[in-house]
């Protein structure tokens, strides 16, 4: 096959590479973290979905190839002898049907691994998929036959009669336009005028059998919180469905003119940026609303007042993130005095989502809970993968086609953001004020609730967005969300939509009242600035104690907790010694090295300057008679750990936990925990939680 054959099949062969290639690419190295989760669905049904849809990506890219080497020669002057459109043997649908076998059975063998899925039950509703897209199939060829005979009927013998000479007059003028006619239109048969040339009603009956399978999609799958035919994977499919038919055709029309697929894709955008955007906003929001007389926000120093303070960093991530976070934190309070004790936490991305479903457990913060029995463990490891899917494919899909069908505030974040009020207090709407970020200082001062800053960052200016329950130290007010927008307020899930906005999963959203302002500023995951939440917490602890200071009235003890979800915390030590290294590498590694190290340092540096930042608070205070000693709490399963010099273990980066990551999460606190709680308890008894904590209660002097 000639190289411009390859040329003009190039996307169907694209789509047939990510079918059949993805089930070996999402487990590769870096990718894995990021894309395993697709292969595990939440609940074994999702099998039947996710069969019909790679069955019918499969069958489209067989009649795609065929159709395009039919009317390549006609159409974009392709060498060689054409392929007869005229019918597709039943060789060809069987042997084409096999390129969904790699992501059904990469399903079954990794969910029945991970989370212990039936693989009776998951081959059974995979049967029962394939044979729902046999039948529409069956429908589809009948259609489409149907369609054949209809349009080659002798004038004054078919049915329609208007509807059919208003087809013919169509297609008369389109004949008299090669552009628009070659490879689309035959010459009639017996003089009838020009016809549709054949294998292109198959395609637009396939197309229209396509549209149904979206569309029924959709509508099964549109309660989130209740997953049942719902699969990430089925959504990324779908898209791959759907951009093929899009793509296909756009190719096929353009490159008869030899206009590239990419300048076309480009002109859009430009479309879109300069034109359709003036008329029709396109640009991410997220909704605020006005309070006239919010709660005051507690002052730090008044936050900090008890004599055993706890202040808790908790680091960024996936879903790993936020059920380890909450698993700490709820496992913590069977210590006595932790939850009146615990002042303030400092969280980023994933981490955000644990925090948030700890205090939606708590009656002293905000209004008090609806008594339905929430768990905060449990909702912290609920799937919300499928959500992005959904809002990726039936939002933000429809928003890059057709921008002004689709709400600027509703796109695949707003959908996860849905998917997380899982306690019926954060899914109230105005004028309930439960879910508002404000509300949330209820019982902050009083000690019954700790305060909270959720860390997001400003795209524009790369500078912290915070939105916290607290009052913030004159450092960090300029980067507050309240210190931004005067008499505004959030609900508490949008402020943790916005903390932990992966890059590219979910989208960079600004707030609906920055159209008015002229300004504009879109908020992203808080991790590009720091993802392990210490740099809010150390500037806020130094400022809270320092009022003390003045007065005499500080704290003579604080702990520091750092939970992180993977072996290695912002305070760690250094390893003693260099890295192994990677493998080695030819000369295309300089094509990506400066993103490669760009993505390295992304952590690493972070967390070297936090440990130098955290020294300095711990030295600072130590010569003005305070204590700060920091207890780290990381996630490092035995049977998971990075061998000395090696780089650490990737977490899970998506919104899924298999089964198997649940029990490790449990496993690995049942390992920890006693003697993380027998720290803290240490501490709260008045004596040092940890090694470093005696050696500065024994080496202490009073202030000057």
């Amino acid at each position: 096959m000639s190289f411009a054959r390859i040329w003009a099949l190039r996307v169907p062969i694209a789509s047939a590479a990510i079918l059949a290639g993805l089930p070996w690419l999402a487990f590769r190295g870096a990718l894995r973290p990021a894309l395993s989760g697709l292969f595990d669905p939440v609940d074994e049904k999702a099998l039947s979905l996710m069969t019909a849809v790679a069955l019918f990506n499969a069958w489209t890219i067989a009649h795609l190839v065929h159709l395009i080497l039919a009317y390549g020669r006609e159409r974009m002057a392709l060498p060689g002898a054409s392929a007869g459109p005229f019918r597709i043997p039943l060789s060809t649908w069987l042997v084409s049907s096999l390129l969904m076998a790699p992501v059904v059975w990469r399903v079954v063998t990794y969910s029945h691994q991970a989370s212990q899925h039936r693989i009776a039950a998951m081959l059974l509703y995979a049967a029962a998929g394939a044979v729902a897209a046999v039948l529409l199939l069956m429908i589809t060829l009948a259609a489409s036959a149907w369609f054949e005979r209809w349009t080659r009927r002798r004038r004054g013998h078919e049915a329609f009669p208007a509807l059919v000479r208003a087809y013919r007059h169509a297609l008369d003028v389109l004949a008299r336009h090669p552009f628009l006619s070659a490879g689309f239109i035959t010459d009639g048969e017996d003089g009838r005028g020009p016809q549709l040339g054949r294998g292109h009603g198959l395609a637009l009956f396939l197309a229209l059998a396509s549209v149904a399978i979206y569309a029924a999609t959709g509508w099964l799958t549109r309660d989130i919180q209740r997953p049942v035919l719902a699969s990430t994977l089925s959504y990324v499919l779908l898209l791959v469905l759907v951009l093929n038919w899009i793509l296909a055709f756009a190719t096929f029309v353009l490159d008869r003119i030899r206009f590239p697929l990419v300048l076309f894709l480009l002109t859009w955008i430009v479309l879109v940026d300069r034109f359709i955007d003036r008329v029709f906003p396109t640009d991410n929001v997220y909704r605020t609303l006005t309070v006239e007389a919010p709660l005051p926000a507690p002052a730090p120093a008044d936050v900090l007042h008890h004599a055993q303070p706890i202040v808790v960093a908790a680091s960024g991530g996936g879903i790993q993130a936020a059920a380890w976070t909450a698993r700490v934190l709820t496992g913590l309070r069977h210590v006595e005095g932790f939850q009146s004790h615990l002042r303030l936490v400092s969280a980023v991305s994933g981490s955000s989502v644990g925090v948030m479903n700890v205090l939606a457990s708590s009656p002293d913060c905000g209004f008090p809970p609806s008594g339905s029995g929430f768990d905060p463990n449990t909702a912290s490891q609920e799937s919300s993968l499928h959500a992005i899917g959904w809002g990726l494919v039936y939002k933000d899909l429809i928003r890059a086609i057709f921008p002004f069908l689709v709400s600027p505030a509703v796109d695949r974040a707003s959908v996860l953001e849905d998917a997380w009020k899982r306690e019926p207090r954060l899914q109230a709407h105005y004028p309930d004020p439960s879910p508002w970020l404000t509300t949330w200082r209820r019982n902050v001062h009083e000690g019954l609730c700790p305060g909270v800053i959720f860390n997001a960052m400003a795209v524009e200016t790369g500078e912290p967005m915070l939105f916290a329950t607290v009052g913030l130290p004159t450092p960090l007010q300029p980067y507050g969300f309240y210190e931004r927008y005067p008499q505004r307020d959030v609900p508490i899930t949008t402020a943790v939509r916005l903390s932990a906005a992966f890059p590219y999963v979910s989208t960079a959203a600004r707030a609906d009242v920055d159209a008015a302002r002229g300004r504009y500023v879109h908020v992203v995951d808080g991790g590009y600035f720091d993802i392990y939440g210490v740099n809010t917490l150390s500037a806020w602890t130094h400022a809270a104690l320092t009022p003390h200071a003045a007065g005499g009235d500080t704290p003579n003890h604080v702990l520091v907790l750092e939970l992180c979800d993977t072996p290695l915390c912002s305070g760690h030590e250094g390893v003693p010694e260099p890295s192994a290294g990677g493998p080695r590498q030819a000369w295309p590694f300089q094509i990506y090295a400066p993103l490669s190290g760009l993505l390295a340092t992304w952590s690493t540096g972070q967390r070297v300057n936090n440990r130098t930042l955290l020294k300095l608070l711990k030295d600072y205070w130590k010569n003005q008679g305070v204590c700060v000693e920091s207890l780290e709490i990381p996630f490092d399963p035995p049977g998971l750990r990075a061998t000395p010099g090696d780089a650490p273990r990737a977490a899970p980066l998506s919104w899924h936990l298999t089964h198997a990551e649940k029990d490790a999460i449990q496993h690995e606190w049942d390992r920890i925990g006693e003697s993380r709680r027998a720290a803290v308890a240490e501490f709260l008894a008045g004596r040092a939680a940890t090694d470093e904590g005696r050696a500065c209660l024994a080496g202490i002097r009073p202030p000057n």
